[in-house]
């Protein structure tokens, strides 16, 4: 378990292969779901801006939520892994996407921003993958607050490979997008 952080399923703190420095999240589902969870640590709000660098090992072989916030028990919002076409959209759950996605594939480093503003209706989120935009979702619900954050294969059983890293969480939308990251 990492501190302050709930790991749900085959989710774990690893330092075999690591996207930088000595530890990586690594969700490692097999036909099931994998991530970590954390609620109240950064507080309640309505705007989140987001940054998360993942490396895709094995491709989910199913639709999946890899970054998302979420309000009570309703889904996820943030970004997700469509696996008819490889590419991540900002979605609401696995129930609505964002009209284009981003191609990913193994191997490769992806530094994903996100911002999320549940402040009015409708709620939006937008997303870039290394600095490519994602379309916004638009989802219509009355304003309300947020405070869990979740990383990894969150939605969907799927079987996958995927690390994560270098998380920044704000609450300043003027934030999005954090730049080049080097």
């Amino acid at each position: 378990t990492v501190p302050h952080w709930n790991s749900l399923g085959s989710g774990s703190v690893t330092t075999t292969s690591p996207i930088a420095g000595l530890r990586s999240y690594r969700s490692n589902p097999s036909a099931s779901t994998a991530f970590a969870s954390t609620k109240g640590l950064f507080g309640s709000a309505n705007t989140w801006a987001i940054r998360v660098r993942m490396r895709f090992d094995t491709l989910p072989n199913g639709d999946t939520v890899l970054c998302a916030a979420r309000v009570a028990d309703l889904n996820n919002f943030g970004v997700r892994f469509e696996s008819s076409d490889s590419k991540l959209y900002t979605c609401f759950g696995l129930t609505e996407i964002g009209a284009t996605g981003v191609t990913v594939t193994t191997g490769v480093v992806y530094y994903v921003d996100i911002k999320i503003d549940t402040s009015a209706n409708p709620w939006l989120v937008d997303a870039q993958v290394n600095g490519s935009a994602c379309g916004q979702l638009s989802h219509a619900a009355a304003a309300a607050i947020t405070n869990q954050l979740q990383v990894g294969c969150m939605e969907g059983n799927v079987t996958a490979d995927v690390y994560f890293d270098d998380l920044l969480v704000g609450n300043t939308l003027a934030d999005y997008p954090f730049g080049d990251g080097e």
